[in-house]
């Protein structure tokens, strides 16, 4: 619980943004399934702002889907409002 509060602090900083743009960039999160988005990058996603309360998915920017990823992770850490603060800070980027 200690680990993912420092890390949605750390996220949340300039210097996380950047971390988590050269992921995004690298593929680290994985790609989106579908064929119409031509191996789309993914972010790491969580549907809730409660712990334990759901695994991580990764969000497709093109489509706009959410999809189980092989992993199991705690979601909740890669909250709703991260990934809106993510989208916000590299808008120009991203899309």
């Amino acid at each position: 619980m200690l680990y993912g509060l420092i890390h949605v602090r750390y996220i949340l900083t300039s210097k996380g943004m950047s971390a988590m743009l050269e992921k995004y960039k690298s593929y680290d999160f994985g790609r989106c399934p579908r064929v119409y988005c031509c191996g789309q990058p993914c972010l790491p996603v969580g549907q809730s702002d409660i712990p334990r309360s759901s695994t991580v998915k990764i969000y497709c920017p093109k489509c706009e889907d959410i999809y189980y990823p092989r992993s199991k992770y705690q979601g909740s850490i890669l909250s709703i409002s991260s990934r809106i603060l993510t989208f916000y800070y590299f808008s120009l980027e991203i899309f």
